[in-house]
C-alpha cells in the first residue's frame, strides 16, 4: 500500500489518477492503483505471493504538479511511505513499514520491522516560500564546586526566503533532557539573552525549560527579518548522578510567512542549513545537540593511602577516573614542605620525592607518614586532603 495523497500535500496536486505500475517477481499489480482515496493497493493480493527468500520490486511514476505549493524555498522534500502485510502457510499476518534505499534490513538483524524511515523525495528550485530555521550547540561546559555543571547553550535562529517571519516563537523543553530517566537534574542560571542580533525576538524572562519552556515569545512583536540571524544563549546548570554522560536536547522553533506557519526542529551545531539548499527541515538536519558532561566526583576515585615496597601490590598512588583531563598533583610533608609535584602532569606517584630538601633522601622515597596533597583537575575541581604512605 503506498497513499500518495498523504506523501504529497501543501498545495501539491497529483495530476493524474492513471498510475500504471509495473512489476518484477510472483505478484499481480493492481491496474486500478490511483494512490489516493480508497485505492493505495499496488498489488492485487489475492494473486500475490513471495517464497521463502523470494523477493519482487515494483515501480511507477507520479506525475506532481507543485506551482501552488506553499511554504517551501528553494526546494520541496515530500516525504514518502510504503506498508506491505502478508499471511504465511499458517494464516499469521506479517507486517512491515518501508525504509529509504533498496536495502529492507539494513543493520542486517534479520528483522526488517525495526527498519523504517520515510523516502525523501527532494524537488530542487521549484517554490519562493519561507522557512525557519534553528540549530544548537553546547557553547561552554564549567564545573561548579558543588559537582554540577554549568552549561551554555547557543541556539541560531535564522529566516530563509523573501518574507519577515512574524510572531517567532521557539522552544526547549528541558524536563525531557534531564530528569529522572537520564539520573540528572537541572534549573535555569539565568534568562536567556541575544547575542547577535538580526532582527526582534521577544526573549522569555520567565523561561524554566519545563511549566515554562518558550524561550522566543511568539507575540506580534517578535519577527526575524527576510535571510537575517540571531543568537540565543541560555546558562542551565546540570547535576548528574553519573548514570548517563550524554545528553540530547533539541529546540523547535515556528513562526508566520506570508505563506502559513512555518517551523523546524534545531540539528546540532551553528548551521541551520547544513547541505545548503536553502531548506533548514530536510529530515537530515535533524539531529539531536549532544551534551557530553566530564566525569563526576563518583567516577573519581583517590586513594587514602598506599605501600611503595615494591611488592606489586598498592605501590602506586593512582588517582583514577581523569581520562580526558591534566592532573596537577603537590605533595607536602607535615611541616608543609613541598616534596613532591608531578611536573608532566601524569596521575600517578611512587612515594620518592622530587623537590625540596628530601630529593638527596632514601632512595627508597619519603619515610612513612602522613602527607598532604592539593590535586587540580582541568576542569577546575580541587581536592586538598590527607595521605598515608606505609611501607
Amino acid at each position: 500500500m503506498d497513499n500518495l495523497s498523504e506523501t504529497f500535500g501543501h498545495g501539491a496536486l497529483i495530476v493524474s489518477n492513471q498510475i500504471s505500475v509495473s512489476g518484477v517477481g510472483t505478484i499481480t499489480v493492481n491496474p486500478t492503483y490511483t494512490g489516493q482515496g480508497l485505492v493505495t493497493n499496488l498489488l492485487v493480493d489475492s494473486s500475490s505471493t513471495l517464497a521463502v527468500g523470494a523477493k519482487a520490486s515494483l515501480s511507477f511514476t507520479v506525475r506532481v504538479d507543485v506551482r501552488n505549493v506553499t511554504g517551501f524555498y528553494d526546494s520541496i522534500t515530500f516525504f514518502n511511505t510504503a506498508y506491505g502485510k502478508a499471511l504465511t502457510d499458517d494464516n499469521q499476518m506479517v507486517a512491515d513499514t518501508s525504509t529509504v534505499g533498496a536495502n529492507t534490513d539494513p543493520d542486517n538483524d534479520l528483522d526488517p520491522r525495526n527498519n523504517s524511515q520515510s523516502t525523501p523525495v527532494t524537488l530542487n528550485g521549484l517554490s519562493s516560500g519561507s522557512y525557519i530555521g534553528v540549530a544548537m550547540s553546547v557553547r561552554d561546559t564549567v564545573r561548579q564546586a558543588d559537582g554540577s555543571v554549568n552549561v551554555t547553550y547557543q541556539i541560531v535562529v535564522k529566516a530563509y526566503g523573501p518574507d519577515t517571519l512574524r510572531n517567532v516563537s521557539v522552544s526547549d523543553t528541558l524536563s525531557k533532557v534531564f530528569g529522572s530517566q537520564t539520573g540528572s537534574t537541572y534549573h535555569v542560571v539565568s534568562a536567556p539573552i541575544i547575542t547577535s542580533t538580526g532582527s526582534a525576538l521577544k526573549l522569555n524572562p520567565a523561561f524554566d525549560g519545563s511549566t515554562d519552556p518558550i524561550l522566543v515569545l511568539g507575540d506580534s512583536t517578535s519577527r526575524l527579518a527576510a535571510d537575517k540571524v540571531d543568537t540565543i544563549q541560555v546558562v542551565v546548570n546540570v547535576t548528574s548522578n553519573g548514570s548517563t554522560t550524554t545528553f540530547l536536547n533539541s529546540a523547535y522553533a515556528q513562526a508566520i510567512a506570508k505563506s502559513g506557519t512555518v517551523s523546524d526542529v534545531s540539528t546540532s551545531g551553528l548551521n541551520p542549513d547544513l547541505n545548503g539548499n536553502g531548506n533548514p527541515t530536510d529530515s537530515n538536519e535533524r539531529e539531536a545537540t549532544a551534551l557530553n558532561l566530564p566525569p563526576t566526583d563518583q567516577s573519581l576515585f583517590i586513594p587514602e593511602g598506599f605501600s611503595p615496597n615494591g611488592d606489586g601490590i598498592n605501590d602506586l598512588f593512582v588517582i583514577r577516573g581523569v581520562a580526558g583531563l591534566t592532573v596537577s598533583l603537590n605533595v607536602y610533608n607535615r611541616w608543609g614542605h613541598l616534596v613532591y609535584t608531578n611536573a608532566d602532569y601524569h596521575n600517578d606517584w611512587d612515594g620518592k620525592p622530587n623537590t625540596g630538601l628530601a630529593v638527596s633522601s632514601d632512595g627508597n622515597g619519603l619515610p612513612d607518614g602522613t602527607y598532604y596533597y592539593v590535586i587540580t583537575l582541568s576542569d577546575g575541581r580541587k581536592f586538598v586532603r590527607y595521605i598515608t604512605l606505609n611501607r
